[in-house]
Formats: C-alpha cells, sequence, structure tokens
C-alpha cells in the first residue's frame, strides 16, 4: 500500500485476526487506488494447520465476515450468514469438527449486539455458557 493511499484512507481497523486486510484493500480501491499482485514477490509465512488453532478460530473467520458484510449492507451480510449456516450443517451431517459450530454461533450473536472479543473471551464464554 502506497504511503499516500495510508494517509487518504487511514490504516486497517483494529479487528482481530480475519478479514481486516480485505476491509482495507476493499476501502483503498473504492477511494480509487489500485490494488496490484506480482508473481515475483516471495512471501515466507509458517504454514497453517487448522487443526492445531482450534475451533475458537472460526468465532473470528464468522464474526469478522459479518463485520465486513455489514458495511456492504443486510443482502451481505445475509450472504455470510447462509455460508455460516451452511458450515454447521456440513459439520453436523459429516461430524466434522462440530465443535466449531458453538463458536460460530457465538459470533452471531456477538455481530447482532455488536460484541468484539478477544481469543480467551471468546474460548472463556463458550465453556461458561456451555453454548
Amino acid at each position: 500500500m502506497r504511503t499516500e493511499a495510508v494517509r487518504a484512507i487511514g490504516f486497517w481497523e483494529d479487528v482481530f485476526i480475519h478479514f481486516d486486510d480485505i476491509e482495507w484493500g476493499v476501502r483503498a480501491m473504492r477511494a480509487g487506488w489500485r490494488n496490484y499482485a506480482t508473481t515475483a514477490s516471495v512471501v515466507v509465512h509458517p504454514e497453517f494447520d487448522p487443526e492445531k488453532a482450534g475451533p475458537w478460530i472460526c468465532y473470528f473467520d464468522a464474526r469478522n465476515q459479518y463485520w465486513l458484510a455489514s458495511k456492504y449492507g443486510r443482502l451481505h451480510v445475509l450472504c455470510a450468514r447462509l455460508k455460516n449456516l451452511l458450515k454447521d450443517i456440513r459439520a453436523r451431517l459429516l461430524r466434522h469438527h462440530p465443535e466449531r459450530i458453538v463458536y460460530r454461533a457465538l459470533a452471531w450473536r456477538d455481530y447482532r449486539a455488536g460484541v468484539r472479543r478477544t481469543r480467551g473471551e471468546a474460548i472463556r464464554t463458550v465453556e461458561e455458557e456451555n453454548i
């Protein structure tokens, strides 16, 4: 991101872990800045293993999808909600990570209430409420 673009649109919002970068890029494009990619760049990133991340990561996947979608209207929020409900159905039918369902449920509840939690708060809430 060019320095001039950051000065014009600001830095990304303080949203933990997912979708903050996407929102920032979309905001830059809407302000008239262009995003470019190059195949000559090399990025070294540790390999991500969702099995090691734990089910809590689904809270941020869902919560921040709703946050980003809400910037563009109800239809976008509805699509994000539908996507997460389909993930829940898949988890139930295939018995594939059903423990993630409670985190997506908390994400929806928090989105509607305007609550943003830290990882520890999300984990604690799920454990305490036994959602």
